[in-house]
């Protein structure tokens, strides 16, 4: 793929959140060699050595926890879904090069310089998703308008006669 000027460097492969989770997953039970590891991911054997030694504490906290039915499943752990979390925030809060229209074109300023922007709306909601897993947020009520259900109102210091 041709580079098309500055931007967010790619993540590498075995370092997607889903991947990666797989991966140690794969190394902790399946008992696959670190080569046919490789062949399934894509990658040559000591890209699978290099991602096992630099990730052998999660590697062996998932064959510790064998008995857990969820122990490979990165989104029922609170923890790895805020680690997913943090990793989203970051990469919206990196400034990427702002493009103007189909064809890519980068936006420049006065001077030439590219513009650069970040999704500070992705990263503020993504925040509040944060405060709501851990808590600090109070639930979310939703007022149904259902049909069939009449809603009463009273206000203190009004009688109702008078307003007709």
């Amino acid at each position: 793929m041709a580079n098309r000027g500055p931007g967010r460097p790619r993540t590498p492969l075995l370092e997607h959140p889903l991947t990666r989770r797989l991966l140690q997953t794969d190394l902790a039970h399946s008992g696959k060699s670190q080569t046919e590891l490789g062949e399934k991911y894509g990658v040559d054997q000591s890209s699978i050595s290099e991602f096992a030694a630099r990730h052998a504490a999660t590697i062996q906290q998932i064959r510790d926890d064998a008995a857990n039915e969820f122990a490979g499943l990165a989104i029922a752990q609170k923890a790895a879904r805020l680690e997913v979390y943090r990793e989203l925030v970051d990469a919206c809060m990196t400034p990427v090069p702002k493009t103007a229209g189909k064809d890519g074109d980068w936006v420049r300023d006065e001077e030439g310089d590219v513009v650069y922007e970040i999704d500070a709306a992705v990263a503020g909601k993504l925040l509040r998703n944060v405060a709501e897993e851990l808590g600090h947020l109070p639930n979310r009520v939703t007022l149904g308008g259902e049909v069939g259900v009449t809603t009463n109102y009273q206000f203190n210091g009004v009688d109702p006669e008078k307003l007709r």
